[in-house]
């Protein structure tokens, strides 16, 4: 019995649907709404049914494309075959599925789960037969992690005891050479906390998230400066910020600007949205320094941004490539975005750099995270996977 897609914009339409195609006594398999993940006037949702005739009622020519105007129902139907919602664990079909009631099927799924036990069985074998020193390289290889930074973190794996958890030796590990940098915008002022980075690691939502979160959660006096005269549009999206939040915005294209901004707003905290720029830019670096150096009297925090998926090389050329500015932190965005993070403490552990800050998607300022060991060891080296290694 080959089970058919409708979709419509409503449940009464998708059925509406089935029963202009298949009858009034087709059997539906499956109801689910479907939606393209956004809100506001940007979301759209529709219902898919799957369904397939009755034995008593054959197949009627199905609709290919939308229904004319007037026809009754804008539902439309496609002849591919139903593809449910994958599950995030395998479950085998209910009682009244129409898949469940097949002895064959019930036999295939059964063959599969057999084979996919042996391989597992077999990779585990493989596996545990492995010094714990290579076990070790392979987890970290796994989460991204390689090259001497993974030598320096498996050192000491030959002397483990047998069966020793590997995973949890190779957190703790991490842990004990990781530094997390005290929140900065919970210290005292005057501060300067700049981010400093190349084209398309999220500085300029970054410093947005920071401004609110300092500005509305601790009521901290905020001003924002931008260097970043070089993109367009992106000071006046920037100025548009600062007016919906309520902090003073400022543009310097040099360091008599960036200081006259500095002195005339007198806030707690001056957070500066730096040039999009690559690091082999120099005349944007010297820029950068020249400015930085007026901000006399203030604190200043330097905080290289990063995104998680960066590749470990990568990383480690863009922390030698920002070392002109000195940075004392590091921000690690697009959290969310990344499969695995461990290339990017390829710019932290072997400076080392103190973390300050975990981003894990667009909102701001909710998607900010002030780092702590356990979120940055979770989030690079999780436990509970079993199969990962």
């Amino acid at each position: 019995m080959q089970f058919e897609t409708f979709r419509g914009r409503t449940v009464e339409e998708a059925v509406a649907a089935v029963k202009a195609s298949l009858g009034s006594d087709a059997l539906i398999g499956s109801t689910r709404r479907v939606t393209n993940e956004r809100s506001g006037q940007l979301g759209a949702s529709f219902v898919e049914v799957t369904a397939a005739p009755s034995p008593r009622n054959p197949a009627q020519k199905l609709r290919l494309f939308p229904r004319e105007e007037g026809e009754g129902t804008d539902a439309y139907t496609s002849r591919r075959p139903a593809r449910p919602a994958q599950p995030k664990a395998f479950r085998a079909p209910g009682p009244d599925s129409p898949v469940a009631s097949s002895p064959e099927s019930r036999s295939g799924e059964l063959d599969i789960r057999e084979e996919l036990q042996a391989i597992r069985s077999l990779l585990e074998e493989v596996t545990s037969s492995q010094p714990p020193r290579t076990r070790a390289t392979s987890i970290l290889r796994s989460a991204r992690i390689e090259g001497k930074l993974a030598t320096r973190l498996v050192a000491g794996a030959s002397r483990l005891p047998p069966g020793s958890d590997l995973r949890r030796w190779l957190r703790q590990r991490i842990a004990d050479r990781l530094s997390i940098l005290p929140n900065p915008i919970e210290q005292r002022g005057p501060r300067l906390v700049v981010c400093v980075g190349p084209t398309g690691v999220g500085k300029s939502t970054t410093v947005a998230k920071l401004a609110a979160r300092a500005h509305l959660d601790l009521g901290r006096v905020v001003s924002i400066i931008s260097l970043d005269t070089f993109r367009v549009g992106s000071v006046e999206q920037m100025r548009r910020f600062g007016e919906l939040i309520g902090v003073s915005f400022d543009v310097a294209a040099d360091r008599a600007a960036f200081q006259r901004a500095l002195t005339t707003r007198n806030a707690d905290i001056t957070f500066v949205d730096t040039a999009s720029l690559p690091a082999s830019n120099e005349s944007a670096l010297r820029k950068l320094n020249d400015c930085l150096d007026a901000a006399e009297g203030r604190v200043r925090d330097v905080l290289l941004t990063v995104p998680a998926g960066i590749h470990p090389h990568d990383a480690e050329r863009l922390a030698t490539a920002y070392r002109a500015p000195e940075p004392t932190g590091v921000i690690i965005t697009k959290v969310d975005e990344a499969f695995h993070m461990g290339g990017a403490l390829h710019a932290v552990l072997p400076r080392p750099l103190p973390l300050a800050y975990l981003c894990r998607g667009p909102r701001v300022p909710e998607d900010l995270q002030a780092a702590t060991v356990q979120s940055v060891l979770d989030a690079v080296l999780p436990m509970g996977d079993e199969h990962a290694d």
